[in-house]
């Protein structure tokens, strides 16, 4: 079984300001991701995006309210997808971290665990001064609930 939750923000990439940043360690890099991963997979589980919506960066907020978010990721929630597995799990990145020229941070990589694959493609803008999510896909693949 695959199912696929996509979150894309087109104003992300033209979201102003761009801010001098590097690209965090792999120590952070690990944070960020898991941090998203579980507060998207928390919010599917429950059923409230008020959490995971105040997650996100601010041109993320602006462009989905909690209930958008809801019916976006609905797959996750009808299907009783949990990968909070994650939490024991170390990702593996599927290519470098990297920062393109508008500033956007995208992580992209995937985590084995005993119920499947969970691949993640995540993009991190500079949001009221620290890196939050403005994009999230996330794919699972022959999953054993």
């Amino acid at each position: 079984m695959t199912v696929r939750a996509l979150l894309i923000i087109a104003a992300l990439l033209c979201s102003g300001l761009v801010f001098a940043a590097s690209v965090p360690d792999p120590t952070e890099q690990e944070a960020l991701i898991k941090t998203t991963l579980l507060a998207f997979n928390r919010a599917n589980v429950t059923g409230n995006y008020t959490a995971f919506h105040a997650s996100l960066a601010k041109v993320a907020r602006d462009r989905f309210g909690p209930d958008q978010l809801a019916d976006i990721f609905k797959e996750f929630r009808i299907k009783h997808i949990d990968i909070d597995v994650i939490s024991r799990e170390k990702p593996m990145p599927a290519e470098a971290a990297a920062i393109n020229d508008d500033g956007i941070l995208t992580l992209k990589g995937s985590f084995r665990t005993r119920k499947g694959l969970v691949v993640y493609d995540l993009m991190f803008d500079q949001s009221e001064g620290q890196w939050k999510p403005g994009a999230v896909q996330v794919d699972t693949k022959d999953w054993k609930n």
